[in-house]
């Protein structure tokens, strides 16, 4: 029942991520052409770079704006009657949730990237930018060795988990929030901003404790 909402929730926002990158790509492509020079600048120019960054920035928004509405829409409100009457526990609703803004988030920085390279191609040409590319990863391996890889794992994983916790607690903020009679967004806020405090004093007390406390014996003192 998890694949079915995964692919419900995937299907609806959709239609929302997926304008937002073919626009991101347009006009990534429309940059590609402009012949950007401080001598040469035009307004046209300066239109089409402002309406890219703007998509661009607009794109993160939106992911960050889509991820609490649709947890609200479908779960919070009269709407979320209907989704608790389906056969499936309700952990699997905010799994599907969240997994689904994981995805669109890793996939709007893939699609940023993309854009950019596209860009970017307007002063060299594409087997150019892969041996630039290729130089500046020889000599990261050159100096990180074999643990480049475990870097690179390691910043998937984080960046992974920190994206699914991001959203696991922007989702217990909103449910607290929605505890209250009054107010129930400026609740959410302030969830969010105690329990965000509260997280960061209690692995700050961990981190601090964590670390072996040492003192100088007396034959390294003399």
């Amino acid at each position: 029942m998890l694949g079915k909402l995964l692919k419900y929730e995937i299907k609806a926002t959709s239609r929302i991520f997926l304008p937002i990158y073919l626009a991101l790509t347009v006009f990534a492509i429309i940059n590609r052409f402009m012949n950007f020079n401080a001598d040469t600048f035009n307004i046209s120019q300066g239109i089409a770079l402002t309406l890219y960054i703007f998509i661009l920035v607009g794109m993160f928004v939106v992911s960050f704006v889509v991820m609490i509405q649709r947890f609200y829409k479908n779960l919070l409100s009269e709407e979320g009657y209907l989704m608790f009457t389906l056969p499936v526990n309700h952990w699997a609703h905010i799994v599907s949730k969240s997994l689904t803004s994981l995805m669109w988030t890793i996939l709007s920085f893939i699609a940023a990237f993309i854009s950019i390279v596209i860009i970017a191609l307007q002063g060299i040409t594409l087997p150019e930018l892969f041996r630039e590319l290729s130089q500046m990863w020889d000599e990261l391996y050159r100096y990180l060795g074999p643990s480049i890889w475990h870097a690179i794992i390691q910043m998937i994983i984080g960046f992974i988990i920190g994206t699914l916790c991001s959203n696991m607690l922007i989702y217990v903020s909103i449910a607290l929030g929605h505890l209250s009679n009054n107010h129930k967004i400026l609740a959410s806020v302030g969830s969010f901003l105690g329990i965000y405090a509260l997280g960061n004093v209690l692995s700050g007390t961990i981190a601090v404790n964590a670390i072996p406390q040492f003192s100088p014996s007396p034959s390294a003192l003399m």
